[in-house]
């Protein structure tokens, strides 16, 4: 099973931050981003907000860390193009994302904080198999990141 976590990724070579206040100001200076995937993040249709089950955890733990950003300060983009800023832009968070071992190699992950499952579903004529492909072989359990509570 995969995990949903929250990615957190810096490649700022930022000063390091010496007391609580420098890592609030550090945590609000940089650039929030997520995707329009409902139910975990999208913007709610009637009111024009950023609203889902991951949106309400990261409100949740910026409210507990004193970390003075809002709904408002989270950017929606699209997927290819958020996952390519966090990649190569310095100051740069997405949220949320699948765990793989690939992304791994280059992104830093807070959580889990959602469990998943990605599944295939396709017709019988499509010739698929019961048996893994090398792609989803990649595919690991991210259930030994750390998890914390929010309530």
């Amino acid at each position: 099973m995969l995990w949903l976590v929250l990615v957190l990724v810096a490649f700022a070579r930022a000063v390091p931050a010496d007391t609580p206040h420098d890592v609030t100001k550090q945590i609000e200076s940089l650039y929030w981003m997520t995707e329009d995937y409902p139910p975990f993040n999208y913007l709610d249709e009637a009111d024009g907000q950023l609203k889902g089950i991951t949106v309400d955890v990261l409100m949740r733990m910026f409210e507990r860390a004193g970390v003075n950003l809002t709904r408002h300060d989270l950017h929606v983009l699209p997927w290819q193009r958020s996952y390519q800023k966090v990649l190569h832009e310095p100051n740069t968070v997405l949220f949320s994302t699948t765990y793989t071992m690939e992304r791994l190699q280059a992104l830093r992950f807070v959580g889990p904080i959602i469990p998943t499952r990605v599944s295939i579903v396709a017709p019988r004529q499509a010739g698929l198999t019961s048996h893994p492909s090398p792609t989803w072989s990649r595919c690991e359990s991210a259930s030994f990141v750390t998890t914390w509570d929010i309530s």
